[in-house]
């Protein structure tokens, strides 16, 4: 018998007050306290034997600050820092096992990952019809949890390890608007570009400035809504991701294979009919055209779902 044991707990408590500051401006101010505990992690062997960790207690304070104005009749700018923390889980501390000539093994000591984020944006008013927002963003992290391979050791150690600095900027657009070109048809979309860049990683020092693992440089979504009648709606969208990578020190330039990350363009569609307030039904294919696209492993091409629901 082997195997693996262990538990987390977090427990925390947050406040936010918001602050008018005049007509045209408002403060928005927040914190959130945790406490983390990790215990009971053990590691059995086929012998067996049995290894028990020490408990782990920390505490963490995110700080949230926002601020409004109201600039003009149409036009809200606004501007927020915040700073977060993911503990790490169950898996990533205690879980392992051996693949050949590598350890994947456990590590109890996976240091919480922390996270700055800052963001400006300018959201404007379409009349009561919808809204435009646009925003340009950058994340600071350091000890980022992923899964990596420690390359400063023989063998190599394969597991859920922090990589030290990763910085994440760009801009983003995003749009609603309501019975556009023609009554009921309603659209929302949105478009995202994203620079990543590992700044810093002590264990995988090929990786550093490189682009970050699971972030596409351009990401869009389009999404049409025609409500025919009361009783009827047609909706249609359209997905894009752009380049990204699986590995860290971005050495899988094709995406279109089995472990590779791919660009994909996919569309989707539905149709709901009520037949009464209590008895609707709803027709819809996701990846309408078919799409042979990757994230490590193959994403399910076309599928048809079909929902009836009843309201007694």
């Amino acid at each position: 018998y082997a195997g693996n044991t262990g538990k987390t707990e977090t427990q925390g408590f947050y406040v936010q007050d918001a602050i008018q500051m005049g007509q045209d401006m408002k403060l928005t101010l927040g914190v959130r306290q945790e406490q983390w505990r990790a215990f009971s992690g053990t590691t059995t062997n086929s012998t067996p034997m049995t290894v028990a960790y020490p408990e782990r207690k920390e505490y963490f304070t995110s700080p949230k600050l926002s601020l409004s104005w109201v600039a003009t009749e149409d036009w809200l700018l606004r501007g927020s820092l915040s700073r977060a923390v993911r503990f790490p889980t169950v898996t990533e501390l205690f879980q392992g096992s051996i693949s050949g000539t590598s350890i994947i093994n456990n590590d109890p000591g996976l240091k919480p990952e922390k996270i700055l984020s800052s963001e400006l944006a300018a959201e404007r008013d379409l009349g009561g019809a919808g809204n435009l927002r646009i925003s340009l963003f950058q994340d600071d992290v350091t000890d980022y949890l992923t899964r990596q391979t420690d390359t400063t050791v023989f063998p190599t150690v394969t597991n859920i390890q922090n990589v030290d600095k990763v910085r994440v900027q760009g801009v983003e657009t995003s749009m609603q608007r309501r019975d556009a070109f023609m009554q009921g048809l309603d659209l929302t979309g949105s478009v995202t570009f994203a620079d990543s860049e590992i700044l810093a990683n002590t264990k995988n020092p090929a990786s550093v400035g490189k682009e970050m693992i699971r972030i596409p440089d351009w990401r869009a979504t389009l999404a049409a809504t025609w409500h025919a009648n009361d009783t009827m709606d047609f909706t249609l969208a359209g997905r894009y991701s752009g380049k990204q990578f699986n590995l860290l020190d971005n050495s899988d330039t094709n995406g279109d294979v089995y472990g590779g990350v791919s660009r994909f363009f996919v569309m989707d569609a539905k149709f709901n009919y009520k037949f009464d307030k209590r008895l609707s039904m709803s027709v819809g294919v996701d990846n309408l055209n078919n799409e042979k696209y990757y994230a490590a492993h193959p994403y399910t091409q076309r599928t048809w779902i079909v929902q009836v629901k009843g309201n007694l």
